[in-house]
């Protein structure tokens, strides 16, 4: 009887510890040192960025790829803090391996210098006859193409159609443009209307946000000698009434 119960103890034991390891394949996905990321000096809003990534042997993220950012400019802030996380390495069998596909979130919050949350509300549509009275850009800096692509025998300019929301403190975001030349002539134009600055929209006396603002800028020759911008085209702002003309009509 005792050498039975002994066997049995024995199966058991070893049952047991070849079932350890099957359980210790994954350790706590949560990182042991973890950097906040950096809110960008030019977001104009709340926002967030996806981000998914590797984490190498001995705990170190790497392959770091963002996807599904409210904004672009939220990209590299989340993937520099990434790099500086810290994680407890996988393990298997005992020993460390690799983690693939870790996903997490960067949450971005604005505020003011004093740190003090901004309280944002939900944008406000714009309607279409107020899309050309007061929707104005009040400051516009103005960013030089770096390349336009030339101009064909019978055209005059190249014309590119840029769509965005304004922030409550006056800034464009969530830019998108159609029917560019090129994709560099979008670049430009995105960067362009980035740096504009505008009226905020006003709801029961508080600056909200607002969406469906558009318009439509046109890349003009001019001559070198008499106007000195790189490549001697000069960006005009269009109304959004040519917009919906021209941009809807070709779209």
């Amino acid at each position: 009887m005792k050498h039975v119960f002994h066997t049995l103890s024995t199966a058991l034991l070893l049952c047991a510890c070849f079932a350890i390891p099957a359980q210790a394949d994954e350790t706590d996905t949560s990182p042991i040192k973890r950097v906040p990321p950096v809110m960008p000096s030019m977001a104009t809003h709340s926002g967030h960025c996806n981000m998914k990534f590797d984490v190498n042997k001995t705990g170190t993220p790497f392959n770091i790829r963002t996807f599904s950012c409210t904004e672009d400019i939220f990209a590299k802030p989340s993937k520099e803090a990434v790099r500086k996380w810290v994680y407890a390495p996988a393990r298997k069998n005992g020993k460390a391996r690799e983690r693939y596909d870790v996903e997490t979130r960067m949450s971005y919050k604005l505020s003011n210098q004093d740190g003090t949350p901004v309280s944002e509300a939900e944008p406000v549509k714009v309607h279409a006859d107020e899309r050309n009275t007061d929707t104005s850009p009040t400051k516009v800096t103005w960013i030089w193409p770096s390349r336009v692509p030339p101009l064909t025998k019978n055209e005059t300019s190249i014309q590119c159609c840029v769509s965005y929301s304004i922030s409550q403190i006056g800034r464009a975001f969530n830019i998108h443009t159609e029917n560019c030349r090129n994709k560099l002539l979008a670049k430009s134009t995105i960067e362009l209307v980035s740096f504009w600055k505008f009226k905020p929209a006003m709801q029961d006396g508080i600056a909200v946000s607002s969406e469906g603002h558009t318009r439509l800028i046109s890349y003009t020759k001019r001559p070198l000698s008499k106007f000195k911008e790189p490549n001697g085209y000069t960006p005009i702002i269009g109304s959004s009434r040519e917009y919906d003309r021209v941009c809807r009509l070709i779209s």
